[in-house]
Order: C-alpha cells, then sequence, then structure tokens
C-alpha cells in the first residue's frame, strides 16, 4: 500500500461547531492508509466550539492538523495550504 500517494484534504471553516465533527468523524472512518492521509483543517478564528473539536480529533489522530487562518475568509485559508 506504500505505493499510494498521499492525500491532503483541506478544510477552510469558521464556526462549524455543530458539523465539523461529523466531517471529521466522515474522514476518520475512511479506509485509506493514515500514513498517506493528512487532514488541514484551518479555522477562520471560530467563536463557537469549532476549535476545541478539531483539537480533540488532533490530538487523537496524528494525521489531522488545526492551522488559523487570522483573515477568516476561504481564499486566503486555501493560499496557507499552498504556502505549506
Amino acid at each position: 500500500m506504500s505505493d499510494l500517494p498521499k492525500v491532503s484534504i483541506v478544510i477552510p471553516c469558521r464556526n462549524e461547531g455543530q458539523l465539523i465533527g461529523k466531517c471529521l468523524d466522515s474522514i476518520v472512518a475512511n479506509d485509506y492508509p493514515k500514513d498517506r492521509l493528512e487532514v488541514l483543517v484551518v479555522d477562520g478564528i471560530s467563536e463557537d466550539e469549532t476549535r476545541m473539536t478539531v483539537q480533540s480529533y488532533a490530538h487523537d489522530y496524528a494525521f489531522i492538523r488545526l492551522l488559523n487562518n487570522p483573515k477568516k475568509i476561504t481564499p486566503v485559508a486555501l493560499n496557507m495550504i499552498s504556502l505549506e
């Protein structure tokens, strides 16, 4: 399976506390090898429980990372990833 490509999933979000857990659950449940997967949740400085939820998932799953998007808009979040 090491010949499979590395896959990055980028999730720009802001104040998605009610849905982000379900989104991450669906990614965690997939059968793609976790060592070939990275999930980058780019948060626009949420004011709800989004950040806490993502931090909890990032603690449990090494392939999930929380990044900050202080500009709070999706194009900035996507541009941040191209700089990684």
